[in-house]
C-alpha cells in the first residue's frame, strides 16, 4: 500500500510581506481574477458637508400627555422608571410611528428623541459631529436585501429622490428592521425594560419623485424593490456607516477606513447572508475576510445539503433570497431565535464575537450556525420530531469540513459541549434517542460526500417514498442504500425500534432486497477518517495533537466499539501502517502500543493507518489516524536529594558538570514553573525549566518577576543559551536569593524590550534546600498593572518561526457559491423586431411578472408586445383550464408577419417565467416563407394548387419547412442548420409532455419569439481580473453594479487589453449602457472589429433604463474569434466615457457537479480493483439521480478517485477555478 506524505490541513499559504501581522486574512479576499460577488448595489458619495438642521425635543411634539424626564427613558443596561412606565412608553411609540410612516415628512414636523442615540450604542455628541452627506444608491435586482450603508439621524429629515422620472413607487422603505419590537409576557409586562419598545418605521412606499423621510428615533434604512430592473436614487442628509461586502472589500479597507465611519450601524454581507449589528461591536474586528468566508461557506454547505426552500433558492445555485442575521440588545425569544419562514435570525449583541473572532470561529461557533441551520430543516430527518436536532446535524457537517472543534480531544475523550459530537470516538456509544449521535456517527463513519447525499435524498424523498415506507422506514432505507450498509440496528440503537421502522409492511421487504451487510462501526481517539471497501479515504476530523517529543500511542486501549456485538460486531486491533520512510519512527513497545518520534517539523502531519478486524465477519476496518504536534510545552527536569550547596549557582554548576542524578523529567510541561513539590525527609532538590517563548505583544517595558521557594534564576536571550551559569551570565535577568512567593515582592528584572511573534530562549532554575516548594515567572508591561504569570500561549518546545506556523495553519475546505460567474443577461442577440405582428395564434392571455407564481394578467398588452419586449417575465399563455376557457387543444399554430424580409439561422422561443407551472417540451415545426398566400385555389374538382417555386412560395408549402423536431424549453434557441430568408414565420406546437399547474395537461406559454444570433458564452471574467485583462488609464468606480463591486471608467485614450487563450470562440464585453455614453474602438489582433457605443439588446437595455440612468452590466460588444490561436483584443476609448464591468467567453462555467476540487475523497489504492458495482459507483448513481431530481444536472457527474491530498491542498487553493490560468 502506498502511504501519503500529507499536509492535509496545513496547506501552504502565499503570504504578503506582512510577516509580523498574524491576525489577518489569508483565505478570504476581495475578488480579483474571478467573480466572488456578482450582485452588488451601487454606492457613491456625491456630496459632503451638508447643513445640519436644528432639532427639537420630543416633548414639543406632545406625543405624551405628561412629560417624561430624559433620564427616566430606557436604554441598554438602564430600565425605564419614574415618569416613564410601560403604558406611557407604548402610547408614545404608537403615536410616533403612526405620524412618521409616510414619505412626505418635513423638518418642521420632526422631533428628536432624547435617548435615541443610546439605542444604537452611540451618543448625541457622536451623531452631532458626524458629517451629513448625499449619496447615489443603485438598487440591484435579483437580490432581496438592500441596505445602504447610511444612517438617518434622529429628528432630521432625509430626502430620497428617484433619478429617473416615472420610477416613483418602485421602492418601499423601512427603518431599523433589525431591531425587533419589545414583545410582552402573557401577563402584559414587557420582556425588556432596557430599550425603547419599537424604533421601527415599516413599509413606507416611496410614492413621490422626491420623498422626505424622518423619525425621532432615526434609523438604518432598508429598501424593497417592486420591479426587476435597477432603481437609482439619491439619499441626502445621512451619516455614513461601516459596511463590509465579501468579495468587494479588503481587510485593509475595513480596518483603516470603513470601520471608522461614524454611523452607529454596520452591515456585513457575505453574498448569502446579511449581518446587521450596532457598529460599536464590530469596529475593532480583524481578519474580516476569513471570518466572512467561513460563514459564507457554512451557509452554502447547508444549502447544498438541505436547501432552505425560500423562493427562488435551490440546492446548488447562487441564493438570492438570503438570510438576515440581526443583533440587538433585545432578543424576543430565548437566548437567540430563528424566524422560520421570514428568513432571519435574532441574536444578542455579544454573540457577534462568534462571527468575527477567527479563533472562536475555528473552535466552536455553535449557537450561530445552530440558528442559521433552523432554516435548513424542512422535509428531512423525519424519523422523529427533530426541530432542535437536525439543524445540529448540519452544524456537524460544517465543523467536519471547515473548523477545528475536534482538535482538543484526548485519548479518553476530552471534548465537552457541542464539540463532543465532532468525533466518532466520543459519541459511538451514545444512544441518545433524540438523534444527534445517530447522524454524527454516520457522518464520520461514511464521510462528508455520502452523508450529504443521504440528507439530500431524504429531503427530496427519493428512492423510498415516505407514503409507502413511513418516515422512519424511508429514512433508514435511504441510509442503507447510500451507505451500502444495513442501518436497521443503528436506528434501533438510537431508540427507533422495529415496530416503528417496519410499521409500513413494505419496509422490511425492501431492506432485505438491498442485501447489504450490517453496519459495524469501530473508532479510535486518534481517528480522523476511514478507508472504505474501494480504498477510498475520507477525512472528517482534525489531527490528534501530540507533543513534539516522543509519545506513546495505544491503538488497543483507545479502540471503541458498541457493546452489543451481535448487532455491531466485535473488533480487535491488528496492525498499523506508516507513511513511506516513517516505519522507524513508530517503535512497537507492546500489543497495540507504539512510541512515535514526531517529525522534525511541527507543521507536518503524521499519518498512520490503523487496522481493526471484526471477529464476527472477519472483515478489516482501516482508520486514518493523523497526528500534529502541539508546540506549547517546556522541558522540565528535577534533581532530588542533591548535596548541600551554598548558592544556587554552585548547585546549577554541579548539575551541568554531571555531579547529580536526574530523578524526574517531563517533556510536556505547560508553564515556566516548578510545580509545588514535597520531597521526603526534607531533601534538597533543584529543578530546571527551559525552552522558548514568543511574546504575545510588543513592548519596551517588560518587567519579569520571580516567585519561588527559595532561590531562583531566570535567563532570557535572543540566541540559544548554553545551559551553563558562567557562559549564560550576561543573559541572567532575575536572581532571587531567598524565599518569596509573591511577584510584587520578588526579584524584578530591569526593563526588557521584546517583540511580538519573535522567538526568545529561556532557562528557569529553582534551588530548594528545605524539601518542599515551587515557583514561577510573571511579567507586566505597565508599572501600574499587576504581574501575571507567563501563560501557555507563550511557550515553544521546538524552534519554528511564527511565520511558518501562520503560513501552514489549518486550511478549511470552504464551500464555494457556484454560478456567480455565469452570464445571466442576453443569450440571444435579436434582430430588430419593431415591425413584427403576431396575426394568428390560439386563444390565450398575456401575463406580466410571470416568474412570480402565475404572474398577473395584462389586458393592455397583446401577444406581439410580450414576444418582442425582451422581458423573460412577460408571456403569452394559451387557455389551459376550465375556469378560464375554452381550453385550447393541440396543435397550437402561431403565425408572424415580420414586416420585411429577414435572414437568419437561429430562432429563440423564450421559456415561460415559471417553468414549475407552465413549462414546454414538444414536437414542433417551423416554417419560413416570403409570403403566406393560400396554395389551394377553388373548391372540389375545380380546385388547383399553386406550385412551389424558389421565388414564389408560401408558409403553406412543405418546402417552407426549416425545422421539424423536438423542442425543450430549457434549450430555447433552435438552430436551423442554415441561413434562411423570409417575411412570414409559422411555429406549430403539436403537443406538450409537461404537466402544468394543478396537474392540468400542458399547453403553450411562451415569453418570446426572436430571430438573430445565439450567445453561447457564459463564463464571466470581472474587470478586476489581472491574468487576461490589462487596464490602462481607467479609474475604479463603485457606483456601478459591476462584478466584485468594482467597475472601471475610461476616458479618451483609456485602453483595455484582453489576452484570450486559444480554444475559445466567443468574446463579449460588458459595459454600462446609456444613450450619451462615449465610444470605444475594438480591435482583434490589431484589426478593426467594431465599436462600443450602441445597444445590441435594445429592448433589454431600455427596460434597464426605466428606473436608472444607466443600463448596468449590458452586453455592448459580441463577436466570434479564431479558436486555434491566442487572440488579443483591445478596447480604446475614442470619446466620452465608458464604464466596463467584465467580459464573457465560451469557457465552461464550473458547477457543483463538475467541480473536481470539491470532493476531497482520496484513493489509497495502488491500482483500482476490478469488481462488481462498487460503493463508489453507487455514489455516482446517487449523485446523478439527486441532481436530476433537483432539476440542476447539466451533465454526468463521475465519482472521481482523487489524487493525493498534497496535490490539492498545497498552495492554499481548494476551489476549482478557470482553466485559463492557474490560481495562487
Amino acid at each position: 500500500m502506498i502511504m501519503l506524505f500529507i499536509h492535509l490541513f496545513l496547506s501552504l499559504i502565499t503570504c504578503t510581506d506582512d510577516s509580523s501581522n498574524y491576525i489577518r486574512s489569508i483565505f478570504g479576499a476581495p475578488g480579483v481574477d474571478e467573480v466572488e460577488i456578482d450582485i452588488v448595489d451601487g454606492f457613491e458619495v456625491i456630496e459632503t458637508g451638508l447643513p445640519k438642521p436644528t432639532t427639537k425635543h420630543i416633548w414639543e411634539g406632545r406625543f405624551t400627555t405628561t412629560q417624561i424626564n430624559d433620564s427616566d427613558y430606557p436604554w441598554p443596561d438602564k430600565s425605564f422608571n419614574g415618569t416613564c412606565n410601560w403604558t406611557i412608553l407604548q402610547n408614545e411609540t404608537s403615536k410616533i410611528r403612526s405620524m412618521h410612516q409616510r414619505c412626505n415628512v418635513t423638518q418642521d414636523e420632526l422631533y428628536k428623541h432624547p435617548v435615541a442615540a443610546k439605542q444604537y450604542f452611540t451618543t448625541d455628541e457622536e451623531l452631532k459631529n458626524a458629517d451629513r452627506v448625499k449619496v447615489k444608491y443603485v438598487v440591484a435586482p435579483k437580490y432581496n436585501r438592500h441596505v445602504p450603508p447610511v444612517f438617518i439621524p434622529p429628528g432630521e429629515v432625509c430626502t430620497i429622490e428617484y433619478a429617473v422620472p416615472g420610477a416613483a413607487g418602485t421602492l418601499t422603505l423601512s427603518l431599523n428592521t433589525a431591531m425587533h419590537e419589545v414583545i410582552m409576557y402573557d401577563d402584559g409586562s414587557p420582556k425588556s425594560t432596557t430599550r425603547l419598545n419599537d424604533v421601527r418605521i415599516l413599509n413606507v412606499n416611496l410614492a413621490n419623485q422626491i420623498n422626505t423621510i424622518g423619525s425621532p428615533y432615526g434609523g438604518a434604512p432598508n429598501f424593497v424593490m417592486s420591479v426587476d430592473h435597477p432603481i437609482e436614487v439619491t439619499i441626502s442628509g445621512v451619516i455614513l456607516c461601516p459596511w463590509f461586502k465579501y468579495g468587494m472589500h479588503s481587510d485593509e479597507e475595513w480596518e483603516n477606513e470603513i470601520s471608522k465611519l461614524p454611523g452607529p450601524y454596520a452591515h456585513i454581507d457575505t453574498g448569502n447572508m446579511l449581518i446587521n449589528i450596532h457598529a460599536s461591536f464590530v469596529r475593532s474586528a480583524k481578519r474580516m475576510n476569513d471570518c466572512m468566508k467561513f460563514y459564507r461557506s457554512a451557509y452554502q454547505i447547508s444549502q447544498s445539503i438541505a436547501y432552505d426552500k425560500y423562493t427562488p433558492n435551490q440546492y446548488f445555485t447562487r441564493p438570492t433570497n438570503i438570510l438576515q442575521m440581526n443583533y440587538d440588545s433585545f432578543v424576543p425569544y430565548g437566548s437567540a431565535v430563528a424566524f422560520i419562514g421570514s428568513n432571519y435570525c435574532h441574536f444578542p449583541n455579544d454573540w457577534i464575537e462568534d462571527m468575527l473572532d477567527w479563533e472562536i470561529v475555528q473552535k466552536n461557533p455553535w449557537g450561530i450556525v445552530h440558528e442559521m441551520n433552523h432554516h435548513h430543516q424542512k422535509d428531512w430527518c423525519l424519523t422523529q420530531d427533530a426541530i432542535e436536532m437536525s439543524n445540529n446535524a448540519l452544524n456537524l457537517v460544517i465543523y467536519a469540513q471547515t473548523n477545528q472543534a475536534s482538535f482538543s480531544r484526548t485519548e479518553s475523550g476530552g471534548l465537552s459541549d457541542w464539540p463532543y459530537y465532532s468525533t466518532l470516538f466520543s459519541i459511538l456509544n451514545n444512544d441518545d434517542s433524540y438523534g444527534l449521535s445517530r447522524y454524527s456517527c454516520m457522518l464520520h463513519y461514511f464521510g462528508l460526500e455520502k452523508f450529504k447525499l443521504f440528507v439530500r435524498s431524504d429531503q427530496s424523498d427519493l428512492y423510498y417514498p415516505r407514503a409507502t415506507y413511513g418516515n422512519a422506514g424511508a429514512e433508514m432505507l435511504r441510509a442503507s442504500k447510500i451507505f451500502n450498509r444495513n442501518m436497521r440496528y443503528h436506528w434501533n440503537f438510537h431508540g427507533t425500534d422495529d415496530s416503528t421502522l417496519f410499521s409500513y409492511e413494505e419496509t422490511e421487504k425492501e431492506l432485505n432486497n438491498l442485501n447489504v451487510e450490517d453496519f459495524h462501526p469501530v473508532a479510535t481517539s486518534y481517528g480522523c477518517g476511514f478507508i472504505n471497501d474501494d480504498e477510498i479515504g475520507y477525512i472528517t476530523i482534525r489531527p490528534f495533537q501530540i507533543p513534539p517529543s516522543p509519545y506513546v500511542l495505544n491503538f488497543n486501549s483507545t479502540m471503541r466499539q458498541r457493546e452489543n456485538t451481535q448487532w455491531f460486531g466485535d473488533f480487535e486491533f491488528i496492525k498499523v501502517e506508516t507513511e513511506n520512510g516513517r516505519a522507524d519512527a513508530l517503535e512497537e513497545i507492546g500489543f497495540g502500543r507504539y512510541r512515535l518520534t514526531p517529525k522534525d517539523s511541527i507543521t507536518e502531519i503524521e499519518e498512520v493507518i490503523a487496522h481493526y478486524r471484526d471477529k464476527t465477519t472477519k472483515k478489516t476496518t482501516k482508520i486514518i489516524c493523523q497526528f500534529i504536534q502541539k508546540n506549547n510545552y517546556s522541558y522540565f527536569e528535577r534533581y532530588e536529594n542533591i548535596s548541600d550547596y551554598n548558592t544556587i549557582f554552585e548547585a546549577y554548576q554541579a548539575i551541568i558538570e554531571g555531579n547529580e542524578t536526574l530523578t524526574y523529567q517531563l517533556t510536556t510541561h505547560t508553564l515556566i514553573s516548578s510545580p509545588t513539590y514535597i520531597i521526603p525527609n526534607d531533601g534538597k532538590w533543584l529543578s530546571i525549566t527551559k525552552g522558548m517563548i514568543v511574546p504575545q505583544e510588543t513592548s519596551q517595558n517588560f518587567v519579569f518577576a520571580v516567585q519561588a521557594d527559595e532561590m531562583a534564576l531566570f535567563y532570557l536571550s535572543e540566541t540559544p543559551l548554553a545551559n551553563d551559569p558562567d557562559i549564560d551570565e550576561p543573559h541572567l535577568i532575575n536572581y532571587q536569593k531567598t524565599y518569596n512567593t509573591n511577584y510584587n515582592n520578588g526579584n524584578h528584572s530591569n526593563l526588557v524590550s521584546l517583540v511580538k511573534g519573535k522567538l526568545y530562549y529561556y532557562v528557569f532554575v529553582i534551588y530548594n534546600k528545605v524539601g518542599q516548594g515551587g515557583g514561577s515567572i510573571g511579567f507586566r508591561t505597565n508599572s501600574t498593572s499587576n504581574f501575571v504569570q507567563v501563560d501557555n500561549s507563550w511557550l515553544r518546545y521546538k524552534e519554528c518561526s511564527e511565520k511558518e506556523v501562520f503560513d501552514k495553519q489549518y486550511s478549511p475546505d470552504f464551500e464555494k457559491i457556484y454560478l456567480m460567474d455565469q452570464w445571466d443577461g442576453s443569450y440571444f442577440i435579436s434582430q430588430d423586431l419593431s415591425s413584427w405582428n403576431v396575426y394568428k395564434h390560439p386563444l390565450g392571455d398575456v401575463f406580466i411578472d410571470s416568474a412570480n407564481s402565475e404572474g398577473s394578467m395584462a389586458k393592455s398588452k397583446n401577444i406581439t408586445d410580450v414576444w418582442t419586449d425582451g422581458d423573460p417575465t412577460t408571456e403569452f399563455r394559451t387557455k389551459w383550464w376550465s375556469g378560464n376557457g375554452p381550453i385550447q387543444l393541440m396543435p397550437h399554430i402561431y403565425e408572424i408577419d415580420m414586416g420585411k424580409t429577414y435572414s437568419f439561422s437561429h430562432i429563440n422561443i423564450g421559456r415561460c417565467g415559471n417553468p414549475n407551472y407552465f413549462d414546454l417540451e414538444s414536437d414542433i415545426e417551423i416554417k419560413v416563407a416570403p409570403d403566406n398566400f393560400t396554395t389551394i385555389i377553388g373548391t372540389g374538382n375545380e380546385s388547383s394548387t399553386i406550385p412551389y417555386t424558389s421565388s414564389n412560395y408560401s408558409l403553406n408549402h412543405d418546402e417552407a419547412t426549416v425545422f421539424d423536431g423536438h423542442f425543450i424549453a430549457t434549450t430555447p434557441i433552435v438552430s436551423l442548420g442554415r441561413q434562411v430568408s423570409g417575411r412570414y414565420l409559422r411555429i406549430t406546437i403539436f403537443n406538450n409532455t409537461k404537466i402544468w399547474k394543478d396537474n392540468y395537461i400542458g399547453r403553450s406559454s411562451i415569453s418570446a419569439v426572436e430571430v438573430g444570433t445565439p450567445i453561447r458564452a457564459k463564463k464571466i471574467y470581472p474587470m478586476t481580473n489581472t491574468k487576461i485583462l490589462k487596464l490602462d488609464s481607467f479609474e475604479e468606480t463603485r457606483a456601478s453594479l459591476s462584478y466584485n463591486g468594482k467597475g472601471f471608467t475610461g476616458k479618451k485614450g483609456s485602453k483595455l487589453t484582453i489576452t484570450l487563450p486559444k480554444g475559445l470562440t466567443e468574446i463579449g464585453i460588458i459595459d454600462d449602457y446609456y444613450p450619451s455614453m462615449g465610444t470605444a474602438k475594438v480591435k482583434i489582433n490589431k484589426k478593426d472589429a467594431g465599436t462600443i457605443h450602441d445597444s445590441i439588446s435594445k429592448q433589454e437595455d431600455n427596460n434597464k433604463l426605466k428606473y436608472s440612468t444607466k443600463a448596468h452590466k449590458s452586453l455592448l460588444f459580441f463577436t466570434n474569434v479564431e479558436s486555434k490561436k491566442e487572440n488579443t483584443i483591445t478596447v480604446e476609448v475614442t470619446d466620452g466615457e465608458i464604464t466596463l464591468a467584465g467580459i464573457i467567453t465560451d469557457e465552461n462555467v464550473v458547477t457543483y457537479q463538475t467541480d473536481l476540487s470539491r470532493n476531497k475523497d482520496i484513493s489509497y489504492s495502488v491500482s483500482p480493483k476490478k469488481k462488481k458495482l462498487s460503493s463508489g459507483a453507487v455514489a455516482a448513481i446517487v449523485i446523478v439521480v439527486l441532481l436530476v431530481v433537483a432539476v440542476i444536472a447539466v451533465g454526468i457527474f463521475l465519482y472521481i478517485k482523487r489524487p493525493p491530498f498534497i496535490e490539492k491542498l498545497f498552495g492554499g487553493g481548494n476551489e476549482s477555478r478557470s482553466s485559463l490560468f492557474g490560481t495562487v
